[in-house]
């Protein structure tokens, strides 16, 4: 133990928790959550599975049940598509293992995708869509006119049709 400012310290402690780029990808990914469900990261008046935001968005994200927690005011704001690919984003960035999270230029790029996804939908008579729990997968409903816009996210060229 080394004796410093604040007491005695552990200083392999201290390595373990460092702060990188990395940690800093978890906390802008708990705060896209915030603005995703508005309430708090911890809210100790909740059911304890509900405190920690994080943990909760998560478990709902691998459930498939992630929309049913979003903040209210966005329902019928967001397009679905743009909401599956926010959410995606969101969860890339609390990876427990920070190898594990994207850079700060994937979230970006991430990010950037969600928007393109929500402007097509506006541009395209508004945000089209309801979502729909489906044997828990997100799905919804669409009108059958579309549009297709060709992703180039990260160096893959796929294509994703949208509602018009």
């Amino acid at each position: 133990m080394v004796k410093g400012t604040f007491g005695y310290m552990d200083p392999e402690y201290f390595r373990m928790q460092q702060l990188t780029h990395k940690s800093d990808v978890y906390s802008f990914g708990v705060v896209l959550l915030e603005v995703l469900c508005a309430r708090p990261v911890i809210n100790v008046g909740l059911p304890y599975e509900e405190v920690n935001l994080a943990g909760w968005a998560k478990s709902r994200y691998q459930k498939g049940t992630l929309h049913e927690i979003i903040d209210r005011n966005l329902s019928g704001e967001i397009a679905p598509k743009c909401f599956m690919k926010f959410g995606e984003v969101a969860n890339s960035c609390i990876k427990e293992k920070g190898s594990k999270r994207p850079s700060m230029d994937e979230v970006v790029r991430g990010l950037e995708f969600a928007l393109q996804l929500q402007e097509a939908a506006e541009k395209a008579g508004g945000v089209v869509g309801e979502f729909v729990l489906d044997k828990q997968d997100l799905s919804f409903t669409i009108q059958e006119e579309t549009t297709t816009i060709v992703n180039s996210h990260a160096g893959l060229d796929s294509e994703i049709v949208l509602p018009r």
